[in-house]
């Protein structure tokens, strides 16, 4: 992908910090906060895939994927937490 299309969505995750985390904060919902700490590791895998095409290549690359990793960690722990009371 060029470089203008992952600065684009960079600037929409950012953009869409502040919703996420209102409407994660006033939801009744079980693992809220590790669906919060998915979103912002996915935000750092953006922030990550833009800064490696200027900046230590090999290092951000590794640290675009540790973070994509760490983000489906996140969201399976909060789909776990959810699941864990509705007997599915």
């Amino acid at each position: 992908m060029q470089v203008s299309n992952e600065i684009f969505v960079m600037i929409s995750f950012l953009a869409g910090l502040p919703i996420i985390g209102i409407l994660l904060q006033k939801a009744d919902l079980p693992g809220k906060l590790f669906f919060f700490f998915a979103y912002l590791s996915f935000l750092l895998s953006n922030i990550f895939t833009v800064t490696e095409a200027f900046y230590l290549y090999s290092t951000m690359n590794f640290l675009e994927h540790f973070m994509m990793l760490c983000g489906a960690i996140f969201t399976l722990l909060g789909i776990i937490r959810i699941t864990k009371g509705s007997g599915a």
